[in-house]
């Protein structure tokens, strides 16, 4: 009888353990399943959200013209291409001008990106004002506007300055 009820005891202890390795299956299967879509959740909410691709083109496109590469500021912009004549004259004065306003020149941590309705659609812009040292020349004023169609890493106005021609003027 000792037998029997050991091996009994030998059948319900191993039944008992079942339950357990499937809960721990499952904890495995709900972990595999859940790690790959919170690595897709964080690039997509967090590394590629519009905040961050608006600031890494602000950044690319100050690095641009610090490094005077005009041709490389070109590909920042939704058909910068075909705008290049004028967006030259802009590079240019930027270029010209830019001892004067890189240190007003907001650093990348610390930029305002604001939301807009152009035409019915929304659209966010980051803007900059730059003040010359002559009080009487108006700022100044570079307003870069991006749209989600376009990509929120191009810029979508390729005519983003304002009074720049007035810094021709008496410094």
């Amino acid at each position: 009888m000792s037998d029997k009820v050991g091996h009994i005891y030998k059948l319900s202890a191993s039944k008992s353990k079942q339950p357990e390795i499937n809960n721990l299956k499952n904890k495995y299967l709900i972990l595999t399943f859940s790690l790959p879509f919170l690595a897709l959740f964080f690039y997509f909410f967090v590394l590629n959200s519009p905040e961050r691709q608006i600031k890494k083109t602000v950044d690319k496109y100050w690095t641009c013209i610090e490094n005077n590469e005009f041709n490389n500021s070109l590909e920042l912009f939704e058909d910068g291409q075909v705008y290049s004549g004028a967006m030259h004259m802009y590079f240019y004065k930027l270029r010209k001008n830019y001892s004067t306003i890189k240190p007003q020149i907001t650093p990348i941590d610390r930029i305002q990106i604001k939301d807009t309705i152009i035409f019915g659609t929304e659209k966010k812009y980051v803007k900059y004002e730059f003040n010359n040292k002559n009080a009487e020349i108006k700022p100044i004023v570079l307003t870069f506007i991006f749209w989600k169609k376009t990509g929120f890493d191009k810029i979508d106005n390729p005519t983003y300055l304002k009074n720049f021609l007035d810094w021709d003027k008496k410094q």
